[in-house]
This record gives structure tokens, sequence and C-alpha cells, in this order.
């Protein structure tokens, strides 16, 4: 049947905290909160699928703060 998904949690990650290069983001700070939603699908008695929703940032801790939305597909397999 559906299923919904809702994360809190956070993020360290080991990008730039400052650039001006278009095709990068200014995280800002190395830890990074990080919100998700999902919304699936669970068949076959073992598989799933669902879409997903994130968003990491730091809240204005620190002074840029471009964050990154992620939308995504996930197939899941329980063992």
């Amino acid at each position: 049947g559906l299923f919904f998904e809702v994360g809190f949690g956070g993020a360290i990650h080991n990008g730039k905290l400052e650039t001006n290069a278009p095709d990068r983001k200014s995280l800002g700070c190395r830890w990074l909160y990080r919100e998700s939603v999902s919304l699936g699908y669970r068949f076959g008695g073992r598989h799933s699928i669902s879409a997903l929703l994130d968003h990491v940032s730091h809240d204005e801790r620190c002074d840029s703060n471009d964050g990154m939305d992620t939308l995504g597909l996930r197939w899941g397999y329980r063992f």
C-alpha cells in the first residue's frame, strides 16, 4: 500500500563553503540541517518505490546559505 515519510536530521559535507563558481553551491557551514518527505508504494511483498524531496541548509548560522534541494526516485527491497 501507500506510505508517507517525513524526516529531520543533520548532514556533514565536504563541499565548498564559499565559491563564486556558477556550477557550485556556497553551503557556508560543514554541519547542515536536513529535512525530507517521500511518498511511496509497497508491492510484491518485498518491493517499494517512492518519490522523495529533501533540503539541506544551515538556517542562517553562517554567511553563505545557498542550500541544496534534491528530488529523486527510490526503489527499496526488504530482505
